[in-house]
């Protein structure tokens, strides 16, 4: 069955073989109207919202446990959806000096398109152009391409650039540009484990620099959310996705700069001994990039209230490495008794040690909104993780009724929403709100390369921003509630084959 029909309550078959309307909104859950009918972005009887936060063991906690920092007077704007996104990247972009763009995935489609054209505007203008991608990413489930590139590093010594990227070099070589273009690999020699990370770091002279991240790629499926009259060709006529990334300015963005430096040193020790990699005097390149935008004055000036913290994980140092799903624990160990933590992730299959803070925590008194995809989503990846989850999602509502809700994201074909792809928390009513580009499954969380920022700053507008956007997708009837008695209704054999995926795939999926 295919998501618009799921959508617009088309009628399907039961396991039993009996057909029924499809479980739309309306009818799963009609008691839910608003996202704050469940906690989302109203004020509960806790006392002062969000004071917990503040305490200096908490930041202490913190600090010791992701091996991160907070920096103060920083700017945090919403960026809604794809359209918002995409518009205020090639903003970004056309007036920088230097950009540094690193994304898991890129599409060779419209939304490349114009990137590409930006982008080699400002090489050809004489801009530093900083380019890192996910080998594993770009090719994706093109195997073939995984294969050569590892007989030509392991036989010939050399590594295979991607022939998009071969004509962005020969372009940039034509026009006398070349060493204003550097383009970075990551994770081309390694079969396990992404390169997840999403930023868009810019500056102009005489400006603040900026960082935009979250969940978005570069591709129509993430760039045309929002837009009810654009189709990404891979959905086949179903719209983009619902994502969220913002954009910072202020300290914290030095931070996000110095991960992705780091995040090409890595690279830099895979390719270094490769032909056509990614070698010393390109890093040096970068280095002297960084540096000035770093020395820069008005680069990191306070532009606002917020406080940020930035988080990245290190799976290279296994268990020691794994930051947000530290960070998580902890917050999850000191929300008040009472309030709600809202949990949105595209992938729901939490690792042990995470499930473990959910449940202690609900055991405590706290409740949770659990929002995620359903098993008829539009991509197969959320489908196999919504089945796994239905066996987890059965066992939560049972036994925590009341304290945890799990929520199914349905989209709005007419406000042009498909699946979701968004990756957000929020750790009570006028807690901190966490943004980035983890899941809330294994892969994220233990095998990849992540980042995520932690915002909180009293009378911010983001908060506000945030609980709008909640507001909005409710509105629209793009979010229903799932009962356990929907679960329990499943059959058996269904129920086993979801156990199993769950045990299964639970350190991979």
């Amino acid at each position: 069955m295919k998501w618009r029909d799921f959508a617009a309550g088309r009628r399907f078959k039961t396991a039993d073989g009996q057909s029924s309307p499809a479980p739309t909104p309306r009818t799963l859950a009609p008691r839910v109207r608003t996202a704050q009918d469940i906690g989302i972005g109203r004020a509960g009887r806790i006392g002062k919202l969000g004071s917990w936060f503040l305490r200096p063991e908490v930041e202490a906690a913190l600090d010791r446990e992701t091996q991160s920092s907070t920096t103060t007077g920083n700017h945090v704007n919403l960026l809604v959806n794809g359209v918002a996104s995409q518009a205020q990247r090639l903003n970004n972009i056309r007036t920088a000096h230097e950009v540094f763009l690193k994304t898991y995935i890129i599409r060779e489609d419209e939304t490349w398109a114009d990137i590409r054209k930006a982008l080699m505007a400002r090489v050809k203008a004489r801009r530093p152009v900083y380019l890192q991608y996910d080998y594993k990413g770009y090719y994706g489930a093109r195997i073939g391409h995984l294969v050569a590139n590892w007989v030509a590093n392991r036989v010939g010594g050399r590594h295979q650039i991607p022939r998009v990227f071969a004509a962005m070099l020969a372009e940039a070589k034509a026009a006398g540009c070349e060493r204003f273009l550097t383009i970075i690999p990551s994770q081309s020699t390694r079969m396990v484990g992404r390169d997840h990370e999403k930023y868009l770091v810019t500056w102009r002279r005489g400006e603040p620099a900026r960082a935009i991240m979250g969940g978005m790629n570069v591709g129509d499926e993430w760039a045309f959310g929002g837009d009810p009259n654009r189709r990404p060709a891979v959905f086949r006529g179903l719209p983009g996705l619902r994502d969220t990334d913002v954009e910072v300015r202020g300290p914290a963005v030095q931070q996000i700069l110095s991960e992705f430096v780091f995040d090409a040193g890595r690279a830099l020790k895979e390719l270094r001994h490769l032909r056509g990699g990614y070698d010393a005097e390109k890093h040096q390149r970068l280095l002297h990039s960084q540096l000035r935008v770093d020395r820069a004055r008005e680069a990191y000036r306070s532009h606002g209230s917020e406080q940020v913290r930035f988080i990245a994980n290190r799976p290279e140092q296994k268990e020691k490495g794994q930051y947000i799903e530290k960070l998580y624990i902890e917050l999850l160990g000191r929300v008040p008794k009472g309030d709600t933590v809202t949990l949105v992730s595209p992938f729901f299959l939490p690792t042990d040690r995470l499930l473990d803070a959910i449940k202690s925590a609900a055991e405590r008194g706290v409740k949770f909104v659990i929002v995620q995809n359903h098993n008829r989503s539009a991509e197969a990846a959320f489908r196999i993780v919504a089945r796994a989850a239905r066996d987890l999602n059965r066992r939560l509502l049972r036994d925590f009724p009341g304290q945890i809700k799990v929520f199914y994201w349905a989209g709005n074909e007419r406000r042009g929403l498909s699946s979701s792809h968004q990756k957000i928390a929020q750790f009570g009513v006028g807690g901190p709100i966490l943004f980035g580009s983890s899941n809330l499954d294994a892969r994220s969380l233990v095998h990849n390369t992540e980042g995520a920022i932690l915002v909180h700053g009293a009378g911010s507008k983001l908060a506000a921003q945030v609980a709008r956007m909640f507001q909005s997708d409710w509105s629209m009837n793009a979010v229903y509630e799932a009962s356990h008695e929907s679960f329990e209704r499943d059959p058996w054999f269904a129920r086993l084959f979801q156990s199993a995926l769950r045990r299964l795939g639970r350190n991979y999926l």
